[in-house]
């Protein structure tokens, strides 16, 4: 990579001849220093061990520990993290990056927080993301802790927010893990607690099944994760 840095997200993505790239998104330079976050991406070509092409100012946002999601369009949905000079936002933004012609488009706000949510490809479904830490702040605008939530939206193939959907998780929920099923999604695991800076909440260890814009509560995990 042209520089070193933590925090970045990659994802396999198909070039314009078919070859298989990977998009290296974001970052930041040093792990302790969250205003040295980058705007830069890039896609590498793993058969060759080159960088096929490469952007300082890519993306509309500096960012670090944010989330991509290849969609079934092929473009990848790039969102949350820690934006700018270390800014943990009140909702997280959007932006999409098509592979094609090397360019991002921006989206729009969304209605969960930056930090700790899900996100699962649905297919012709778009991509759904849910719950997240919430940030909570003092007078001083100091961060106090992160309270998780039931929020839920949903991106369609198009790259716009379903304004229909209004789904929530069945209970509020941060760090959990979320994959897709042939007729929807799982979550399971999380913390359904504030979390504190430095000191780690308790997990769970309930699941449900997404389908059909509705949660089902499904059998438990036999460790809290």
């Amino acid at each position: 990579m042209p520089e070193p840095r933590v925090g970045a997200t990659a994802t396999v993505v198909s070039g314009e001849d078919d070859e298989t790239l990977v998009l290296i998104a974001g970052g930041r330079r040093d792990f302790n220093d969250l205003t040295t976050n980058l705007s830069n991406a890039l896609l590498y070509d793993p058969a060759t061990d080159t960088v096929f092409w490469s952007n300082d100012d890519a993306m509309f946002h500096s960012r670090s520990e944010h989330s991509a999601i290849k969609m079934a369009t092929g473009d990848v949905l790039v969102v949350g993290g820690i934006t700018g000079l270390g800014n943990i936002s009140d909702t997280a933004e959007y932006e999409i990056f098509d592979p094609d012609d090397q360019s991002f488009t921006k989206g729009s706000n969304l209605t969960i927080p930056p930090l700790g949510f899900g996100a699962v490809n649905l297919g012709s479904d778009g991509v759904l993301l849910c719950g997240g830490g919430s940030p909570v702040r003092d007078g001083s605008d100091e961060l106090l802790y992160l309270s998780p939530v039931d929020t839920c939206n949903k991106i369609g193939l198009s790259g716009k927010v379903d304004s229909l959907f209004s789904a929530t998780l069945p209970t509020p929920l941060q760090s959990f893990a979320m994959a897709r099923l042939d007729e929807g999604a799982l979550i399971s695991g999380g913390i359904a607690e504030d979390s504190y800076p430095g000191w780690p909440a308790p997990s769970q260890r309930k699941a449900w099944v997404f389908a059909y814009n509705s949660w089902t509560e499904t059998d438990s995990l036999t460790w809290r994760r």
